[in-house]
């Protein structure tokens, strides 16, 4: 049924967002890549919205679906069939009667699948193309044949863009940087050697940052307004966000997905804390990752020995990373103490008894592993700060 649902939905929903954009010609800045998407699209309208009418993609709105949603400017309806008939006639006054519309428009574009981007860019063509980064093995894997076909998927964003457009490179990453060859658009880059022009505060990520601040440049904006906006940038729920825990702790709240070169990244972050109790790593399943699953959550197990005192996992395939840290530690490794727990509210519950003053706890899981139970179970006053938690929507409660 759902099947047959979206079907119906999705090429009504295009058409409609296929009009609106023929009679209102926006600026269309399109956000991919392996990681970091969402952070990119919010750090981009942050720095773009005091100057421009801006929109973007809500949520993670990325799919077939959600780029047309973000381009009417409507809400998810779920699977609920007659907000999806409401959306449907108020997509159709939108696009044939409206009479204003957004100056730039922030897209994320993902690909879960082949030909996801290619079929959206039939359609959509970019003025800007923002690459955040590919990792070794990136996350919807197991839908392709390999990785290298997922960065093609990738790619197409960047060979959709219009010939006097520009495209926003990682140059910190190699597969990134190779797209330059596939364009003739304008290239721009951004990375590490320009973190002295942008301000990053606590454990934040500097690369969606860094990477907005390149497409400002681009608009035009000056140096000075970019490193006084970067500043009063702040992390987005479930990515890399500093809360208040229990019994005087720090949780890093990265619940909103997960991937290896994202586990690693956050393990990296972890490590460069000075804290005076324990550093504790939650980790859980790393989804969509077909034949390479197995072996990218031993090496996760293996790479974490020396940073974490304390490790609990979730789910059948987190128990790799349990295995491989077991019979990889040795008497000079920091971790000392292991738990496998059925789910994250469970998990959520034995770390309420063993965490202490001064320790700082990493909760990292993809989506469907909804590591944000966790988290409830061990944030201070839950009731006061579940609004600063990724999936709080009462759709997501449902789940």
């Amino acid at each position: 049924m759902k099947k047959f649902f979206k079907k119906i939905v999705t090429p009504i929903i295009t058409w409609q967002a296929m009009h609106y954009l023929g009679r209102f010609h926006p600026k269309v800045i399109g956000v991919t890549g392996s990681v970091g998407k969402t952070s990119t699209k919010e750090a981009i309208y942050t720095f773009l919205k005091r100057d421009f009418d801006v929109r973007k993609s809500e949520k993670s709105f990325n799919s077939e679906i959600g780029v047309p949603l973000a381009i009417l400017g409507l809400k998810n309806a779920w699977w609920n069939p007659l907000h999806w008939s409401w959306n449907l006639l108020k997509g159709f006054w939108i696009a044939f009667f409206s009479r204003k519309y957004p100056q730039i428009l922030i897209l994320e574009i993902g690909a879960d699948r082949p030909r996801d981007i290619k079929n959206t860019v039939s359609w959509l063509t970019p003025d800007i193309a923002v690459l955040t980064a590919l990792a070794p093995v990136p996350v919807h894997v197991e839908n392709f044949p390999d990785p290298a076909a997922v960065y093609k998927e990738k790619s197409e964003l960047i060979k959709a863009l219009k010939k006097e457009g520009t495209a926003v490179l990682n140059q910190d990453d190699e597969r990134v940087m190779a797209m330059q060859k596939i364009t003739p658009a304008k290239i721009i880059t951004f990375g590490m050697k320009d973190l002295s022009e942008i301000s990053v505060s606590g454990l934040q990520n500097p690369y969606p940052i860094l990477a907005a601040a390149a497409v400002a440049r681009v608009l035009g904006m000056n140096d000075a307004d970019i490193k006084e906006i970067s500043a009063k940038i702040t992390a987005t729920a479930g990515r890399m966000r500093e809360l208040p825990g229990i019994n005087g702790s720090l949780i890093i709240d990265d619940t909103y997905n997960s991937s290896p070169v994202a586990v690693e990244s956050a393990l990296n972050t972890l490590k460069t804390v000075q804290n005076k109790g324990k550093k504790i790593v939650a980790l859980a399943d790393m989804a969509e990752l077909g034949r390479f699953s197995e072996a990218e959550h031993r090496r996760i197990g293996k790479f974490l020995v020396d940073i974490a005192d304390s490790l609990v996992v979730v789910g059948e395939k987190a128990k790799w990373i349990f295995e491989e840290s077991k019979s990889s530690r040795t008497e000079t490794s920091r971790l000392r103490n292991f738990k496998v727990s059925p789910d994250a509210t469970e998990a959520g519950i034995y770390l309420k008894n063993i965490i202490q003053e001064g320790d700082v706890i990493l909760v990292k899981g993809s989506q469907s592993m909804r590591m944000e139970k966790l988290v409830e179970k061990i944030i201070l006053d839950p009731e006061k700060n579940s609004h600063l938690l990724v999936r709080q929507e009462k759709e997501w409660k449902k789940i």
